[in-house]
């Protein structure tokens, strides 16, 4: 709505500048169009740059998740970048799942491991988005996408003590040194 306030009092501005020939009139026009011109500019530019008339919502969801590997406990993860401070975390939502899922990697999302005393792997998700104020302001800044956008999020993947966490590389070699047999050799 507000777009549509910004242009329609651009437009009006224009006009009134132009087009009307009554000088206190014009004066008149011009002044109201353009405060309202300015006003609504404004407005839309504090709401992209300051979030104006919003707050933020930060909402915790808890799911059950299972190890990616099928007969192992493992904590897989891939690294991301080079430095190894990201990474993504491989995982499953149910014990019969036939492609793991992963944690988001982008720079609003956060992953990490959290080794627990509990029998079962969890993911807890905390996510922080931006909510409208209010009806008014939703009305206001209609079609602005600003309305849940995410503003951080953080993956707490907590395994029990007797997960091992891999890499994806890590766990194929395992995987493969598992279905190999061994020679032993003496010597």
């Amino acid at each position: 709505m507000i777009v549509i306030i910004m242009f329609a009092a651009a437009i009006a501005f224009f006009l009134s500048v132009m087009l009307v020939k009554n000088f206190g009139m014009r004066v008149a026009l011009t002044t109201i169009t353009g405060l309202l011109f300015v006003g609504s500019t404004a407005l839309m530019t504090l709401n992209y740059s300051h979030h104006f008339g919003m707050y933020q919502v930060t909402t915790t969801t808890n799911r059950r998740i299972y190890s990616a590997a099928p007969t192992m406990p493992l904590a897989l993860y891939q690294p991301v970048g080079t430095n190894g401070e990201d990474n993504v975390y491989i995982y499953k939502t149910t014990l019969h799942q036939q492609k793991p899922q992963h944690t988001q990697a982008n720079e609003y999302t956060h992953s990490k491991i959290k080794w627990t005393n509990r029998t079962t792997p969890r993911l807890v998700t905390t996510e922080t988005r931006w909510r409208y104020k209010n009806n008014f302001y939703r009305v206001l800044y209609a079609w602005s996408g600003m309305n849940k956008g995410l503003v951080k999020r953080t993956n707490t993947l907590e395994y029990p003590q007797t997960y091992v966490k891999l890499t994806v590389k890590q766990a194929s070699k395992l995987q493969a040194a598992a279905k190999s047999p061994q020679v032993a050799t003496s010597s």
